[in-house]
């Protein structure tokens, strides 16, 4: 496997995760925090921060901090983050609200 992508996945599967939960259109489902996970990074994010920095590009500081740390290109993940991504909302919350789906997310790097 090209050692580029493989660097990317685990953000990849990050963006894609929080743009399921940013493009939502089901507001009474919406979670106000999330956690980021990257490599030992794993700090909780207001949804608003990444929905205003989405939308406009402005980067809360705490947002600014986790995506330096990161080592991430703000420009890139505000791509990752408006990109539409097809998804079926109930079977992807029957997924991650399962047992199985615990612990799937917990083991994400």
């Amino acid at each position: 496997m090209n050692l580029k992508l493989v660097r990317l996945r685990p953000a990849l599967l990050l963006m894609a995760i929080l743009s399921g939960i940013l493009v939502s259109s089901l507001p009474a489902l919406a979670a106000e925090q999330v956690v980021l996970k990257y490599r030992v990074l794993r700090e909780s994010l207001a949804v608003k921060d990444l929905s205003t920095f989405a939308q406009t590009g402005t980067l809360s500081m705490k947002l600014r901090v986790y995506l330096a740390l990161a080592q991430q290109d703000p420009k890139r993940i505000r791509q990752n983050l408006t990109a539409p991504v097809k998804v079926n909302y109930l079977i992807l919350d029957r997924v991650l609200n399962s047992p199985v789906g615990n612990i799937v997310l917990a083991l994400l790097p």
